[in-house]
């Protein structure tokens, strides 16, 4: 099997522009591995995916605060996409790990 590496880094923000989770900032980084067919075939799906759904990207802060192009989403598109998406991600990674750095102790 010949595998390929993904990673991830997420700095949410909130109103005032800060990274924060409980107040604290963090920087999350994600690495993902999954065979390269499958992402290739996962980048094909995810863009299709966020194009039904009618955005243009998927920031997961945004989906949970209800903001932006997700505020006027009922609870079942909500459900519909994320389902979708997550439903992508398991089918593509064989193995992922993920951490979250509070970066005031960092």
């Amino acid at each position: 099997m010949v595998a390929f590496v993904r990673g991830f880094i997420d700095a949410s923000t909130t109103s005032g522009g800060r990274t924060t989770f409980r107040g604290r900032p963090v920087m999350t980084v994600a690495a993902w591995v999954g065979r390269v067919e499958a992402w290739r075939n996962f980048d094909r799906l995810w863009r299709a995916c966020r194009a039904h759904a009618g955005i243009q990207r998927f920031h997961m802060t945004d989906y949970v605060a209800r903001r932006r192009e997700y505020a006027c989403w009922s609870e079942q598109k909500r459900h519909a996409v994320i389902d979708d998406l997550l439903a992508l991600t398991v089918e593509t990674v064989v193995y992922g790990a993920s951490i979250s750095i509070d970066l005031q102790q960092f």
